[in-house]
C-alpha cells in the first residue's frame, strides 16, 4: 500500500511538471513585444490601434496575433453561457 502511495506522489509531481512546462510554453506564445509588433505590418493594421501605439510608445508587451482567434472563440463561448 505504501509503495502505491509513493508512486502516486511521484506520478503527481511528474504530471505537475509537465503541466507547468505546457503552461509556460502557452504564456510564452501569447506575448509579443512592442518592437516585434512594429515590424509586423499585418499586426499593426489588424490588431494595434493608432491610439494605443501613441499611448504606449514602446515599452509594452502585447498579445501575439496567433492568440486573437483563440481569445475571440473563448469570449464568444463565455458570452453564450
Amino acid at each position: 500500500m505504501l509503495c502505491g502511495t509513493i508512486q502516486q506522489v511521484v506520478d503527481w509531481n511528474i504530471n505537475i511538471d509537465k503541466k507547468l512546462y505546457a503552461l509556460d510554453w502557452v504564456l510564452e506564445q501569447m506575448r509579443l513585444f512592442h518592437l516585434e509588433a512594429m515590424l509586423d505590418d499585418d499586426y499593426i493594421k489588424e490588431y494595434y490601434l493608432d491610439s494605443e501605439q501613441i499611448y504606449h510608445q514602446g515599452g509594452i508587451t502585447l498579445v501575439a496575433k496567433a492568440m486573437f482567434p483563440w481569445a475571440l472563440s473563448t469570449i464568444l463561448g463565455i458570452r453564450l453561457e
